[in-house]
């Protein structure tokens, strides 16, 4: 099991009480791939696990908590560091598979929002449908 939290800091520095105090983390069988490595993702938001297999190209898991989409100048440039943490996971492992899940925290009430452009955005650039 791997795992990340935004709230890392925090957790060290208070007592835990109401939201947000989760993370993300990323479980894998160990039967599933000859080696599993965490990847650094100079983003407490993203968790990014790498599998390696004999006869296929390599998998890259990535498990993501994007901010709460507020409209807020401080949250899209929230939302855009972390799909740029995901656009460098994506460069530095060319050739490889990929999986993301997670939260994005996005819906269909939120297509006019910055962060709905910015994660549309890193879809298009990647061919992720």
């Amino acid at each position: 099991m791997f795992h990340c939290s935004a709230m890392e800091e925090k957790l060290h520095s208070d007592y835990l009480h109401g939201r947000p105090f989760g993370g993300t983390s990323v479980l894998c069988k160990s039967s599933l791939a000859c080696t599993s490595s965490l990847v650094i993702a100079n983003n407490p938001r993203c968790c990014v696990v790498k599998l390696s297999f004999r006869h296929c190209n390599d998998m890259v898991v990535v498990s993501v908590y994007m901010p709460c989409v507020t409209g807020s100048l401080e949250q899209d440039m929230e939302y855009e560091n972390v799909v740029g943490c995901l656009q460098a996971i994506v460069d530095c492992n060319r050739g490889c598979n990929f999986v993301f899940g997670g939260d994005f925290n996005i819906s269909k009430h939120h297509e006019k929002t910055s962060a709905h452009s910015i994660r549309t955005n890193f879809c298009y650039r990647n061919n992720i449908v």
